[in-house]
């Protein structure tokens, strides 16, 4: 498999769930399985950042008042509408 069908996959992964957190991603085993595959070029953070830069799909960023120090992340697919309700946007 060639790295840009691989992406098709992580795409086609995050429209099926609508939207996941970045860990259902990094954890997926089928991904992890068909990544492996592409002889040493699998490294999924560096792959999604990679897609993120291309605007394959979205990343929403955010921390929780309980762990502040913590940055959470959750994708979704491209060309998704994202409104804000009585949050606090930085």
């Amino acid at each position: 498999m060639r790295l840009e069908d691989f992406k098709k996959l992580i795409i086609q992964r995050v429209e099926d769930l609508q939207g996941c957190k970045a860990l259902k991603l990094l954890a997926d085993r089928e991904l992890i399985n068909v990544g492996m595959s592409l002889d040493g070029k699998f490294h999924m953070p560096d792959i999604l950042d990679e897609m993120l830069a291309e605007g394959s799909i979205i990343e929403i960023e955010y921390t929780l008042p309980s762990m502040p120090n913590r940055i959470k992340s959750f994708y979704l697919p491209k060309g998704t509408c994202i409104q804000e309700q009585g949050g606090v946007w930085k």
